[in-house]
């Protein structure tokens, strides 16, 4: 079997530096890339990487990688006892039915910044020139008191941290409860982050990639087995 290796940009922080450290305790290679685009051969490996969203994807352009990634129209589908609130998913056409302040974001990551709208006005300004066929998530707007990341590879949580607000008891048997739920249509591995208002409890805020998510507090070495699954 090839060797695997962890591809990094050569520029990174303190977290990607212990997953990077991390992966190499595991026995696996570390290659820093600062001119990414230009990546050198490397058929002797099977390839790995971690960093931001342009790093991973220009890379897997170029290295002819997989890039595994939960889908955030997902949300709209789980059920409100992980949610806590409305998610539906809509079309920027049809934003001028929605009822104000809304949280909205692209379906499709990067099209826009996703935060909450407090008019229509507000909402069309920043999707100025979008289609009106663009795929929008809506949801309720809930105040956020904690924020809690945590690693999901095949169904089993491997490591969750609490990364804004105070510390607390982690809802282990909540998180794991939402991967047995959805690990038929969840990836082999995949971040999933939750809020926490103390009115309702913890409930799901988005789903991330592995591949471009940050510690936040996580266990490195856990994290490293996760990207193992993240890309192909």
């Amino acid at each position: 079997m090839k060797p695997l290796i962890l591809v990094i940009p050569e520029k990174t922080d303190e977290e990607t530096f212990a997953v990077a450290k991390a992966w190499e305790v595991l026995g696996g290679k570390v290659l820093k890339l600062g001119r990414f685009w230009e990546p050198p051969k490397l058929d002797e490996y099977h390839v790995r990487v971690y960093g931001n969203d342009t790093f991973c994807n220009v890379l897997a352009q170029l290295l002819q990688l997989n890039l595994t990634a939960p889908e955030d129209a997902l949300l709209a589908k789980f059920d409100e006892h992980y949610t806590k609130r409305w998610i539906g998913l809509s079309f920027l056409g049809q934003a001028d039915g929605l009822v104000f302040p809304k949280f909205v974001k692209p379906a499709i990551p990067k099209l826009f910044q996703g935060k909450v709208f407090y008019t229509l006005g507000e909402l069309e300004e920043t999707t100025n020139g979008l289609s009106e066929d663009a795929e929008v998530l809506v949801s309720e707007v809930v105040a956020i008191e904690k924020e809690m990341r945590a690693f999901v590879l095949n169904g089993e949580v491997q490591t969750m941290a609490i990364y804004e607000g105070r510390k607390c008891v982690l809802p282990s048997d909540f998180v794991q409860e939402f991967a047995d739920s959805y690990s038929s249509v969840l990836p082999v591995t995949y971040v999933v982050d939750f809020g926490y208002n103390a009115e309702i409890g913890w409930f799901v805020l988005e789903l991330n990639a592995v591949w471009g998510a940050g510690l936040n507090g996580c266990d490195a070495e856990k994290v490293a087995k996760c990207l193992e699954y993240a890309s192909s």
